[in-house]
């Protein structure tokens, strides 16, 4: 699904970025298809991004959310996952981006 998205974001965005560390031959084609850019590591990814939309298997998504706070993003950060019922809401994951980290926070606040 988030090669979808991409390609639709790609319709309206300068660049799509996306990250090629730890992904299927698969998902790979499909960004190759979709016309995205690639970049070597996550750093590298956030470092050149303003938006980061959050679509990968629910249960990596806490994690992901943690490793992109701790990088010091300070662009918006769309967690778009799927997060079952009895994860949805949770404190867990609604602190892992703090208010000070930017807008990024609202958004996901308003999202989980």
């Amino acid at each position: 699904m988030g090669a979808f998205v991409a390609a639709c974001a790609a319709t309206n965005a300068a660049s799509v970025l996306w990250c090629e560390a730890g992904l299927s031959p698969a998902t790979v084609a499909r960004a190759q298809h979709f016309g995205l850019t690639g970049v070597a590591t996550p750093a590298e990814l956030l470092d050149r991004s303003d938006i980061v939309i959050s679509l990968c298997p629910p249960a990596a998504a806490e994690d992901l959310a943690r490793d992109v706070a701790g990088h010091g993003f300070s662009g918006v950060y769309v967690e778009a996952n799927h997060h079952p019922s009895g994860k949805r809401g949770s404190p867990t994951f609604s602190g892992v981006l703090r208010p000070s980290s930017t807008a990024a926070w609202r958004l996901a606040r308003a999202v989980v």
